[in-house]
């Protein structure tokens, strides 16, 4: 900003990694900032890279640094030495509650580093103007397509130049639904995210029958597996008319690991033809 070319007004755009800085910085601040596009970010070192769900990466790889006051970081050493939450991961967390630098946000389903996070720095985010986009293709897929530069060039014009481009029309959320037997729905608008029309549904896992059924099952029973081997357990609800899931899975589960007293719990939901394909 102390350029002389430059017209005092800054804005920032990065995908991935140069997102993620953007968030960890925004705090600050500057008095020149003015937007920032963050395209497949995060802002939680902790639970969404390093020990989702407090389950430590494999740190066997010794080259994972970051950089940081002038110091580098080996990170997979500090998963080993600090595996549990605390202040150092705490240090590593976007504050996401001070940040009120007019933001533009993609997210996408297939980036396992990124999804969860995406939608958690939308939600999270203070600032008043702030838009999300969610995508159906990749990350770079998304990052280089001409209709994601225009729309991303409408933004800039705006908070950069003051351009009256109708940008304030722009939906808060617009979302990506699949549909593995049709076309996917793009640029759905919504208000919020998750939708405030959404229904929570319980379901229940029947361990005797291996499925996921809409009435709690009158009878207990017990689903085992080796952990040692490549055996899991399945549990599948036959979907009969059309459904659509959008928002947050929750699942509570009653499990025990024979002779140990811990365990790392992997739960994934995956959506089948009716072949099994």
């Amino acid at each position: 900003a102390a350029m002389e070319w430059c017209t005092c007004i800054v804005g920032t755009c990065g995908c991935s990694w140069y997102g993620m800085v953007q968030h960890f910085a925004a705090h600050l601040h500057p008095p020149h900032w003015k937007a920032m596009a963050t395209l497949e970010g995060h802002g939680d070192l902790y639970r969404e890279e390093y020990l989702r769900g407090g389950i430590p990466v494999d740190t066997s790889i010794k080259n994972e640094r970051t950089f940081s006051g002038g110091y580098m970081e080996e990170l997979y050493t500090m998963v080993e030495r600090y595996p549990l939450f605390n202040e150092y991961w705490q240090g590593k967390m976007a504050r996401f509650e001070e940040n009120t630098i007019p933001a533009y946000m993609t997210a996408c389903y297939s980036a396992h580093c990124h999804g969860h996070g995406d939608f958690d720095a939308y939600q999270r985010t203070a600032a008043k103007d702030k838009w999300l986009r969610v995508q159906n293709t990749q990350e770079w897929v998304d990052l280089y397509h001409e209709d994601s530069n225009d729309d991303l060039r409408r933004f800039f014009d705006y908070f950069l130049k003051g351009m009256e481009n109708g940008w304030r029309e722009t939906p808060p959320v617009r979302l990506a639904v699949f549909d593995f037997e049709g076309e996917d729905t793009l640029g759905r608008p919504e208000e919020e995210f998750p939708p405030a029309r959404r229904r929570l549904v319980p379901y229940y896992l029947n361990a005797g029958e291996g499925a996921l059924v809409p009435c709690l099952p009158e009878q207990t029973s017990v689903g085992a597996y080796d952990s040692q081997s490549d055996e899991l357990l399945s549990f599948v609800l036959e979907v009969t008319q059309e459904m659509e899931t959008t928002g947050y899975f929750k699942a509570k589960l009653w499990v025990e690991a024979d002779e140990y007293d811990d365990m790392d719990l992997f739960v994934r939901v995956t959506q089948l033809a009716a072949d099994g394909s």
